[in-house]
């Protein structure tokens, strides 16, 4: 995500925040994508931390304590894939991404609400 559109809606974004912060949680899942685009309008003294790395550390640490982490090979594990979007673009993505057919299902919120 290196787009002009992006540039700008991130400096709009951060830029009342230059100079007056040391470090920023990247608290959504897409904001590691925009990672080089908000370092460089933070500066480098800025630290950027990453939620999500930060919690596979934690899930990593529980897994170990309840000791139910075990090595497993790839025919072992399943995946599966949900999203509240269009599970063909959600495909489209992850197959170009992850390198292998996957099979995506169609969450619907409002009828989990019901």
């Amino acid at each position: 995500m290196t787009s002009s559109v992006a540039k700008k809606v991130v400096y709009e974004t951060l830029a009342p925040l230059v100079g007056k912060v040391d470090t920023l949680v990247l608290g959504c899942t897409h904001y590691p994508l925009l990672r080089p685009i908000i370092q460089n309008v933070m500066g480098p003294n800025v630290k950027l931390i990453d939620s999500g790395a930060e919690c596979i550390r934690d899930v990593s640490v529980l897994l170990n304590y309840f000791e139910i982490n075990r090595s497993r090979t790839q025919d072992d594990v399943t995946h599966a894939f949900y999203t509240t979007a269009s599970s063909q673009s959600f495909k489209e993505i992850a197959v170009n991404w992850l390198a292998k057919d996957i099979d995506v299902q169609h969450v619907d919120l409002k009828k989990l609400n019901k």
